[in-house]
C-alpha cells in the first residue's frame, strides 16, 4: 500500500487499487479496495462485501461499510470489486451517492477462452451507470509502470 500511496502524492494523481487486506491484529483476509487522493491521504477502504465461489476460501465478508464515494479532486469516486456489479442494491448505493468516476475492479476474465458468458455479464454490469467507467486491471498495469 505505502508504494500506491506514495505514487498518488508523486505523480498527483488519485490511485485506486486492488489489495488482499488482513485486519488488524485478526487473522481474516479480505479482498479490498483502497483509494488515495493526489496528496497521498487515504479516501477510504472497501471491502468485498459478498465472496464469491472459491473466494470464501481465502477472503472474508466484508461488513458494508465501505460502500460509499471518495471524494476526490476530480469529483465523487467509487469502486467496486468483481460480481459487486452484478448486484442491484451495490450499484444503487454507489449511484445515490453521486459516483462520478467508477473504478471497475475485474478478473481479466474476457481474455480467456471459455469465458465469454462472463465477460458478457461483466459488460452489461458495466453498461448501467452513468459515471465514467475505469477498468481496474488496466489501471493496476499503468501504475506499475509508474511504480
Amino acid at each position: 500500500m505505502l508504494q500506491s500511496q506514495a505514487a498518488a502524492e508523486r505523480c498527483k494523481v488519485a490511485v485506486v487499487t486492488g489489495i488482499s487486506e488482513r485486519s488488524k491484529g485478526g487473522r481474516t483476509c479480505y479482498n479490498a479496495i483502497v483509494g488515495y487522493n493526489k496528496h497521498g491521504k487515504l479516501l477510504g477502504v472497501h471491502r468485498k462485501v459478498l465472496p464469491t465461489y472459491a473466494e470464501r476460501y481465502f477472503w472474508g465478508q466484508g461488513d458494508g461499510a465501505g460502500l460509499r464515494v471518495w471524494i476526490s479532486a476530480l469529483g465523487k469516486l467509487g469502486s467496486l470489486i468483481c460480481w459487486e456489479h452484478t448486484m442491484n442494491s451495490f450499484r444503487q448505493a454507489m449511484a445515490e451517492q453521486g459516483v462520478l468516476i467508477h473504478a471497475a475492479h475485474w478478473p481479466g476474465l474476457s481474455k480467456f477462452g471459455g469465458f465469454e458468458m462472463v465477460a458478457t455479464i461483466q459488460n452489461d454490469a458495466q453498461s448501467c451507470s452513468d459515471s465514467a467507467m475505469l477498468h481496474g486491471v488496466r489501471i493496476q498495469s499503468e501504475l506499475s509502470t509508474i511504480l
